[in-house]
């Protein structure tokens, strides 16, 4: 969502090339009003007193990125002298326009003309973002964020010290109210301050996310959507002054908590006994799970699964120092975490299952070959590094480069830290492999070429392949999960072919 333009539509952009905006008409069922192609990234619209509409964007040219105004009535785009740099746009309204860039700047606007209006930073307080009309994130001398005010007429700013840890997230139309949020035990904590920065309301969700937060047309209410493992997102509403999330319900319960120093997530059927685990890693490698929705987690949840999903060393989450441990070792102290949790988790007697996505699937398999499982499916793996690191280029060269650090100059070490290069073990567990055909992050081919190797180690081998005509991920995963569950169920029963 761009953003509203006017009382009664809303302007949705799709990021192609060009941009595709949408405006929505509210009052007739969200019909389609007006659709339009803009050059560049759009970051702001509204519409003019006249009736036309007006759409910021932010062009590059020569490497340096500059703001423009494009109005859609004339097909034109006028530069905005002063806007070299610039990253975003915190704020617009009437003729002032806050910008993001090295630094946040104040302009106005007459006759296409901008001014830098002076802004007096006070308490030593670095600004980083804004929202809204002048809400702002600073970032104080204990490295903490500071939620604060901007006034436009005077160029002033409050900082509202008490409240540090908070992020601004919209400051409403009026100016009047500022919403901030803070992370608190593993989910999203709103806050409603006045101008003064006295707490008029908060928002404590239950178990699950609220995100994506704005105030309502009214000011009075909060508006956004609310997930959890057991409900898709959802658009929620909530009243002012006191506003608490949907109550938790549906056939899952799910809890956080720390094993030999390794943080995970648990999700286990509410009423009855899980007939085993399904240990589930995420991608990344510097993602991490969170109590978010996920159909393959519901889908093996729903089968009579628990499924246990460690956040492994390098995950994001838990604070740089913990997030950094295994970048440059990929399949390192990660695997070794994994594999300790697979191994206590088999005491129990009941089948533990290994599953994998993205990186999570390139880890899942080397754990597969040093640890015993009941059977793995994987989606998307990384199964050759050397291979990965030759078809990268650009941006995404770049940052495999720095993901894998001081192992590309040791040819041999990187190989062994490739699942290929472990064919033969994986060749004697059941093992699914899925993978979207136009996968632009990690090819097809990476799950071709592990296939084929399996396949010669030993034709018979318990491996099946699943292809889906998406990408890296899919929309609908309901045939994919339809296809796990059978597997991980046919493993139990050892009825392999």
């Amino acid at each position: 969502m761009l953003g509203w333009a006017g009382d009664h539509h809303v302007v949705l952009w799709l990021p192609t090339k060009p941009a595709l905006l949408w405006v929505l008409d509210t009052t007739h069922r969200g019909a389609v009003a007006r659709r339009l192609r803009v050059l560049g990234r759009p970051v702001r619209c509204r519409v003019t007193p006249g009736g036309g509409l007006e759409v910021l964007v932010v062009l590059t040219s020569r490497g340096a990125a500059e703001l423009c105004l494009y109005r859609a009535d004339d097909d034109t785009y006028a530069p905005i002298p002063g806007t070299r740099g610039v990253r975003g746009v915190g704020g617009w309204f009437d003729d002032t326009i806050i910008v993001e860039g090295d630094r946040l700047s104040l302009l106005r606007l007459s006759g296409g003309i901008p001014t830098e209006v002076p802004v007096s930073w006070p308490d030593g307080v670095r600004a980083v973002r804004s929202v809204g009309r002048a809400g702002l994130t600073g970032i104080d001398g204990l490295g903490r964020s500071v939620p604060g005010i901007l006034d436009p007429a005077t160029g002033g700013v409050r900082w509202f010290h008490d409240q540090a840890g908070q992020d601004a997230v919209d400051l409403a139309p009026s100016g009047s109210r500022l919403l901030t949020m803070a992370s608190a035990d593993h989910r999203f904590v709103y806050r409603v301050l006045d101008r003064r920065g006295a707490l008029v309301g908060d928002l404590v969700p239950p178990p699950g996310l609220a995100t994506e937060v704005t105030f309502a047309r009214d000011e009075h209410h909060l508006v956004g959507l609310h997930q959890s493992p057991a409900a898709p997102p959802r658009p929620a509403h909530w009243a002012l002054p006191a506003a608490s999330g949907p109550a938790e319900g549906g056939p899952l319960r799910w809890f956080h908590r720390l094993v030999d120093d390794v943080p995970e997530w648990v999700f286990t059927p509410r009423d009855r006994e899980p007939r085993g685990t399904v240990v589930f890693l995420h991608g990344g490698p510097r993602g991490q799970l969170r109590q978010l929705y996920d159909p393959v987690v519901e889908a093996l949840v729903l089968a009579g699964w628990a499924v246990v999903g460690p956040n492994y060393p390098g995950s994001s989450g838990y604070g740089a120092a913990y997030r950094e441990r295994g970048r440059g070792d990929w399949g390192g102290e990660d695997a070794e975490a994994v594999a300790r949790r697979l191994r206590s988790l088999a005491a129990d007697g009941r089948p533990v299952h290994l599953y994998g996505q993205s990186y999570g699937g390139y880890l899942a398999l080397l754990v597969a070959t040093t640890t015993p499982v009941a059977a793995v499916a994987v989606w998307a793996p990384v199964t050759d590094l050397p291979d990965l690191s030759a078809g990268m280029s650009g941006v995404r060269r770049r940052w495999l480069d720095d993901e894998l650090g001081e192992l590309l100059g040791d040819r041999a070490r990187l190989w062994e830290r490739s699942p290929l290069s472990r064919a033969p073990a994986l060749a004697a567990v059941p093992l699914l492999i899925g993978h979207g055909t136009r996968d632009d992050r990690s090819p097809v081919a990476q799950s071709h070429r592990l296939l084929e190797a399996v396949r010669a180690v030993d034709p018979r081998a318990p491996v099946r392949f699943f292809d889906h005509p998406g990408g890296h991920s899919i929309p609908d995963w309901s045939d994919w999960n339809r296809a796990l569950v059978d597997h991980y169920t046919e493993a139990e029963e050892r009825t392999w072919t």
